[in-house]
């Protein structure tokens, strides 16, 4: 979701459509060899791609691909290579940035451009999500990844390689697999596979095999940040309903748990069953039923959804049954799986108010105190347990910041929280939220406030940075239109712009702490350039000690007392024809 100041910048950024920003036009015309690029795309998008665990920021560069329907339309908008022949791009400094190509046709509400961007970045869960193109302005994501080994700090949990040993392809007795519960996730799954099940690959063909090996990620309830590291996302937006049909806009899952189930059969992926899988998983025992409005007791249903891997689509499969475990006495969901993927427990409402919503809207304000204001922040609905509803996701938040809800979920009891959003840790655990309102009843309140009172700030001053191009192979300036993204040394502040020497700019007037250190980068024609400032309030000239591995930024910058802002002017070398 844009914020309401990006929606504002937005609008008045983008009066004019936005074509070609990022070609090389030279400023001196006269200069026939000049390398003018003449593609015209639209639509720049930023991805950042952040650890949400606080010990490192910067995850390794990893191949992303690019899925769906549209995604040959997608294309690299840094001033790189701009063909559309391949699905395969490469991060830069955990970045990406794309567009689309005008091919498409200018993306709108009734008719947007949906594409899934994958990655397996190393050491880390794979991920997946799945963009929608409404408009030409620019779209800013980020997708939070997780070590395998700090999913119990977010409710999930890994359980180490299950071996079976097959005879004549297939099991001679049931087989039981057993999750193992870590960190704060508590809940277990029990996956039963009958004897005589024969395991096929993903066109249906039996696998031959002397053994099964299979690897289970168990995702909880409960805990604030599972939505950040939550398969596909909570609000997806390619979804098939119970009848079959696309849910326009997509759902707002209410989770109750899910299953992610990789099984190879010798070196070959299992992706079918000649039987149905028997799956069992464990419910937190605070979970509140959003269809009858209780707590959720047996003989309830809970909606099963099945995850797509390759475009990212949402399928609706089944109802799994709420009974008592006959040992331990939790409630459990009973569900059967035929196919490999995510399988989720989840009820769903709609956003956009079509299903299982509440129409009437729904208003927090931010009653913060000591002038503190700051980004990036979360705003978001949770029900008596926590478990993500809705929100407003790496906002600007200040004194009487105001989110509105259009639509709301259909549940008796909620709360608002305010979180740091997953990256932007500073002086706050990145998991915790740092004030809520009390639960309320979000069908008969219309309004809530939600206090803070954080300690004094320090000071800060304006930034506004201008950025050239200059030709490596002769002197001459070029226009550019770049993302610039400027972070502190700890990671705790990080901000972006959208500047272009054309005179458009957006979200090029950011407050950053005085005194403090804070580094600017420019990916763009396949070089990452780097350099770094203290905001000082004084003249000063960026440093011109070169990075290894990087492109250099040249400038310097002016302080202005009396606006207490500093005006950096830069450049960075592009190689022109």
């Amino acid at each position: 979701m844009k914020t309401r100041l990006e929606q504002f910048l937005i609008a008045a950024f983008f009066a004019a459509t936005f074509l070609g920003l990022h070609g090389c036009k030279k400023v001196d015309l006269s200069e026939a060899t000049s390398n003018i690029n003449t593609a015209i795309y639209v639509s720049p998008i930023s991805i950042r791609f952040v650890d949400v665990d606080t010990a490192t920021k910067v995850i390794p560069d990893t191949k992303v691909t690019i899925g769906g329907d549209a995604a040959q339309y997608v294309v690299a908008s840094d001033g790189g290579n701009l063909s559309t022949s391949s699905s395969a791009f490469q991060t830069s400094h955990g970045f990406l940035n794309l567009a689309l190509a005008t091919t498409t046709g200018l993306p709108t509400t009734s008719h947007p451009v949906n594409f899934t961007i994958s990655a397996s970045p190393a050491g880390y869960m794979p991920v997946i999500r799945t963009l929608s193109i409404t408009d030409t302005t620019p779209t800013i994501l980020t997708i939070s990844v997780v070590k395998s080994t700090a999913l119990g700090n977010f409710g999930a949990s890994v359980t180490p390689t299950i071996q079976n040993t097959l005879s004549g392809d297939t099991l001679s007795a049931d087989a039981q697999l057993l999750t193992v519960p870590m960190g704060k996730m508590t809940e277990k799954a029990t996956i039963t596979i009958p004897s005589g099940t024969k395991f096929l690959d993903a066109n249906g063909n039996q696998i031959h095999a002397s053994s099964i090996n299979t690897n289970i990620v168990q995702y909880g309830t409960g805990v604030p940040g599972v939505q950040d590291i939550f398969p596909g996302g909570l609000n997806p937006k390619n979804v098939i309903g119970a009848d079959g049909n696309a849910i326009n806009g997509g759902v707002q899952f209410i989770t109750a748990g899910l299953l992610n189930i990789n099984m190879n059969a010798g070196n070959t992926a299992v992706k079918k069953f000649s039987k149905p899988l028997d799956v069992n998983v464990e419910l937190n025992s605070n979970l509140q039923n959003p269809e009858s409005g209780k707590a959720l007791q047996a003989g309830d249903y809970i909606p099963v959804w099945s995850m797509d891997e390759g475009t990212g689509q949402w399928k609706y499969e089944s109802k799994a049954v709420v009974a008592p475990d006959p040992s331990s006495g939790k409630l459990t969901a009973n569900f059967k799986a035929s196919h490999l993927s995510n399988w989720n427990l989840d009820w769903s409402w709609d956003y956009f108010g079509s299903h299982g919503t509440t129409f009437k809207p729904l208003t927090c304000v931010l009653n913060i105190a000591n002038g503190f204001y700051g980004y990036p922040w979360e705003v978001i609905l949770v029900d008596q347990n926590y478990n993500y509803l809705a929100g407003d996701h790496y906002e600007y938040v200040y004194n009487g910041y105001t989110t509105t809800l259009p639509y709301i979920p259909n549940v008796p009891q909620a709360r608002f929280i305010l979180k740091p959003s997953p990256w932007y840790t500073g002086n706050y655990p990145a998991l915790d939220y740092v004030a809520q309102t009390p639960l309320f009843n979000p069908k008969t309140q219309n309004s809530i406030t939600l206090t803070y009172a954080p300690p004094p700030p320090p000071e800060r001053a304006n930034l506004v940075y201008n950025v050239t191009g200059k030709c490596s192979n002769k002197n001459t300036a070029i226009n550019v239109g770049a993302w610039v993204y400027y972070w502190s040394d700890d990671w705790s502040e990080f901000y972006y712009s959208y500047i272009s020497t054309y005179g458009w700019s957006y979200n090029n007037n950011i407050s950053l702490q005085v005194n403090k250190k804070y580094n600017i980068g420019i990916w763009y024609g396949g070089t990452w350039n780097q350099s770094s400032f203290t905001m000082t309030k004084s003249d000063f000239t960026l440093p011109t000690v070169l990075i290894p591995g990087t492109g250099l930024i040249s400038g310097y910058g002016k302080y202005n007392a009396g606006s207490k802002t500093l005006t950096v002017t830069s450049s960075f070398q592009v190689v022109c024809k």
